[in-house]
């Protein structure tokens, strides 16, 4: 048996490794030119992997804040009293489904409407007064109005 061809492909694999050794000796012994492109790239990396942190920070952020969210929506929406946000003209931002229930509409009519709408006329000079104070920077105000419920029933509730 023959072993020449064997003997001259182990020659052949010996002679390319011994010359990918020395391009690696020669690339490490040669001094490296760091042109503005390469420094341009390597500042372009720098800034990308910033952006990816900055990035993560933000969905990590944008979670805690959706938990938080989530945490108020469900203690406002589950509370066992009625719950009205009013915005600057008075209007229903918010409503719970307990302030429907007292009010005694349809939660989705509330949103946008006056609140002034379901009090009695007697209750609105009163709630207009206790709103002007709280503008004006005194402290909360408690107080009692009578709700006009859709049926006509005059309903009592304290408002804080």
């Amino acid at each position: 048996m023959n072993n020449k061809p064997a003997e001259s492909l182990q020659d052949n694999l010996h002679q390319l490794r011994t010359e990918a050794e020395a391009k690696i000796i020669q690339a490490l012994s040669t001094p490296t030119v760091i042109t503005e492109k390469d420094k341009l790239l390597n500042e372009l990396q720098v800034h990308q992997i910033e952006l990816k942190m900055q990035n993560d920070e933000l969905q990590r952020a944008h979670l805690a804040l959706e938990e938080s969210r989530n945490f108020y929506r469900n203690l406002f929406e589950l509370a066992p009293v009625g719950y009205l946000a009013l915005n600057a003209k008075g209007q229903i931002a918010e409503a719970n489904l307990p302030a429907a229930l007292i009010i005694g509409v349809e939660h989705k009519h509330l949103l946008l409407s006056p609140f002034s709408k379901y009090m009695s006329p007697k209750s609105v000079d009163l709630h207009y007064l206790m709103m002007l104070r709280l503008t004006q920077g005194s402290e909360q105000q408690n107080y009692n109005i009578e709700i006009v419920r859709e049926n006509g029933m005059l309903r009592s509730v304290q408002v804080n």
